[in-house]
């Protein structure tokens, strides 16, 4: 997947900057709602392995895939992606806590075991230096931990301080200096905020990025027919009821703060950007000038106040990515609205930080998110905390967890093998005959110019800010150093904003099972938490490494070629590269991507073609890419193939693939796999595919 600015209301500049001072393939894999303005929409599911057996995952893929042989209950000519995974999927139970089974969640669920191990004993050693990765994710964890204490801190100083104010406010103008001056300090928006971000023209500059209204979910959520997403849209608004009543309303006011908030929130997502919109630079950069906000604005912000809170300038460039969403928050902006905005504006920051305060704020959220993923059961609550703390601090984690995880005779292996995709990848665009040489040329050389990034950074973003968080004996509370992190973060952002953008940094933890593209730094990024078997094995045998990593590899590769990436050039600027009739060209291809995957069906659910185009795109060039080595070099195609499926085995509850299908980019694990292979001509030589298989289908759309 590829990185972009989010709509997050807990600004994802902040949380980057915590992660890496600042896409992805869930590689970009089955991942969640990127552009969702709601923390609750979440990202792929951990998964536990059931059994010692499980955890081995090539072990267990093997047997499956010899059950699978025997019973020979589904034929690879009519659903390959069962033939070769039905077995292991049936064997799969999905944890009660859980709301899908996958090789990306059972690796997650390793790394998490081994960071569990590493921040446990580091929690208890005491005579750490202050301010060390150590001593931090040991103050983190620890006044995780301290319930009691979290349940006496409650909202904690600065967020209690910040709803003080917030109902304090006598007019619009106050209640939007309040909100400004809480964004400045931690990053964190309702009504409106700036952050920082990369300029699009110029990746090198960094530029103001302006952002307003919170939507809470995604538009394609609140509007749902689907009957699993309908309900997840009640639960959130039972969620917002109970954060009202923690926050000291009776029952009654509770109910009528969170209908106001939703009225808000269902006009707000009405003027959104749809999934794919938000995807297509063209839609979101926007430039303005600062002073030009107030006229965006109808005048119901200052320019001033602007300038004032954030330190800005009136001429200073500042991008709107979602202009129609702005003046639709900036139309409830009046007096009369002021008591609806307020609980609105609260409402919003406690569900974006009730999992760091008092315990019933912590059990309100919990209760949503297991609900409405479909999960029988909670997840444990130490269970919760260590994928906190191993997020928010997430390269001091993983510098501690590649020190003693991840080999480094791995990174030269993978570079070896992207080296050599990238070689055949040079040569096909060399043999396409829809583009001409000029727009090869360019194509080229932006293929020859990718920053590979594999394993960890060799730089680290902690050691260039100082972050000094308190454990309890000193006083510490959860929220208040969550809240620390934020503003250290948010500080350095506006402290820098005059500097270059340092590339060097790497928007993802290294530890995270993930691999993306990311079109500002022109780079791919293939991380050490993905680098285990089944994806990458340094035993395993070439087909099973390049079906695995390869085909991964390969994805985000062609994502520097999609219908997004292609925008960019090879400095990572918004820069029109193609001829004119070329890009027509590859138009027309992408349009015959968008329908052969539109309407195509997962249990009832349609595939947004669309929606999944950039994926899409991705899927099938990179299998199409090691098709190519495979078939030179004489490799075993069928253990390539089979090894592609397997990555993809995948077992979700239904709350979980109607989300997927909803709002997601990448298409549900089954699609990926047949419909990348049935586009494969070498897939329909090697196993006779004729009309009337399942796996037959009479397009065969390719780009690259």
């Amino acid at each position: 997947m590829k990185k972009q600015f989010h709509r997050k209301t807990l600004n994802k500049a902040v949380l980057s900057l915590l992660l890496c001072l600042s896409v992805t393939v869930t590689a970009c894999g089955v991942g969640g709602d990127k552009g969702s303005g709601q923390t609750q929409e979440e990202q792929i599911e951990s998964q536990a392995a059931a059994s010692a057996g499980q955890s081995d995952g090539t072990q267990n893929a093997e047997q499956a895939a010899d059950q699978s042989t025997e019973a020979q209950k589904v034929s690879e000519k009519d659903d390959y992606y069962q033939a070769v995974n039905g077995a292991l999927i049936d064997s799969w139970e999905i944890e009660p806590d859980k709301s899908s089974k996958s090789w990306f969640g059972i690796l997650n669920d390793q790394v998490e075991e081994r960071m569990a191990e590493l921040i446990k004993s580091v929690s208890e050693e005491t005579d750490l230096e202050q301010g060390s990765d150590e001593s931090n994710i040991r103050a983190l964890y620890l006044t995780g931990l301290d319930q009691t204490g979290r349940n006496e801190g409650g909202f904690g100083e600065s967020l209690s301080a910040f709803f003080d104010q917030v109902d304090a406010a006598e007019s619009i103008d106050q209640l939007m200096r309040v909100s400004m001056q809480f964004c400045r300090d931690y990053g964190i928006y309702s009504l409106f905020g700036i952050s920082i971000g990369s300029d699009y023209e110029d990746s090198s500059v960094k530029t103001l990025v302006a952002n307003a209204g919170d939507p809470g979910l995604s538009k394609e959520i609140w509007f749902s027919e689907d009957e699993a997403n309908q309900k997840a849209v009640s639960l959130f608004e039972e969620l917002l009821r109970k954060l009202c009543v923690i926050q000291g309303y009776s029952e009654t006011e509770a109910e009528e703060v969170t209908d106001n908030t939703v009225q808000i929130m269902k006009s707000l997502a009405e003027k959104s950007l749809s999934q794919s919109e938000f995807y297509d630079p063209e839609k979101t950069y926007n430039v303005y000038t600062v002073s030009e906000l107030e006229e965006l604005f109808g005048g119901k912000i200052s320019s001033e106040m602007i300038q004032e809170i954030y330190g800005v300038n009136g001429e200073d460039p500042v991008i709107v990515s979602e202009v129609e969403l702005a003046r639709q928050m900036a139309s409830f902006l009046t007096e009369e609205n002021l008591p609806m905005l307020k609980g609105y504006v609260k409402l919003c920051a406690h569900r974006d930080l009730g999992a760091y305060m008092d315990m019933d704020s912590y059990d309100a959220l919990n209760t949503y998110n297991m609900e409405a993923s479909g999960m029988e059961e909670s997840r444990p609550f130490e269970e919760v905390l260590i994928s906190d703390v191993q997020g928010l601090l997430g390269f001091q984690c993983g510098r501690m967890y590649c020190e003693q995880n991840y080999s480094e005779e791995t990174t030269a292996e993978v570079k070896e093998i992207i080296s050599q995709v990238i070689s055949v990848f040079h040569q096909r665009i060399d043999e396409l005959d829809w583009m001409s040489d000029a727009t090869k040329a360019e194509a080229k050389n932006k293929l020859g110019k990718i920053d590979v990034r594999v394993g960890h950074p060799d730089d680290w973003p902690q050691d260039k800010y100082e972050l000094n968080l308190k454990a309890p004996e000193d006083g510490g509370l959860y929220i208040d150093n969550f809240l620390m992190m934020a503003k250290v973060a948010t500080d350095y952002n506006f402290a820098t904003i005059d500097e270059p953008v340092d590339k060097s940094l790497w928007p993802d933890t290294p530890q995270t099972v993930n691999a993306y593209y990311d079109p500002q730094s022109n780079s791919i990024n293939i991380l050490a938490g993905i680098l285990q078997a089944p994806f990458y094995d340094p035993d395993a045998s070439v087909e099973e490494n390049l079906g695995g990593i390869g085909t991964v590899i390969g994805h985000e590769i062609t994502h520097a070629f999609d219908t997004n990436g292609a925008l960019f050039d090879e400095k990572g600027n918004l820069r029109d590269w193609w001829t004119a009739q070329d890009k027509e060209q590859f138009q027309a291809l992408a349009d015959q991507v968008i329908s052969y995957y539109d309407g195509m069906d997962i249990e009832g659910k349609k595939i947004n073609g669309e929606q999944t185009v950039t994926e899409n795109i991705a899927d099938l060039g990179g299998v199409s890419c090691i098709t190519e080595i495979a078939d030179s070099q004489g490799y075993d195609l069928k253990k390539v193939y089979e090894a592609y499926a397997n990555i993809w085995a995948s077992k979700e509850r239904e709350e979980y693939l109607s989300r997927q299908v909803a709002i997601d980019i990448h298409s549900p694990a089954q699609i990926r796999v047949n419909a990348v292979l049935s586009a494969q001509q070498e897939f329909r030589d090697l196993y006779d595919i004729e009309e009337g298989d399942g796996m037959y289908q009479e397009e065969m759309p390719g780009i690259w």
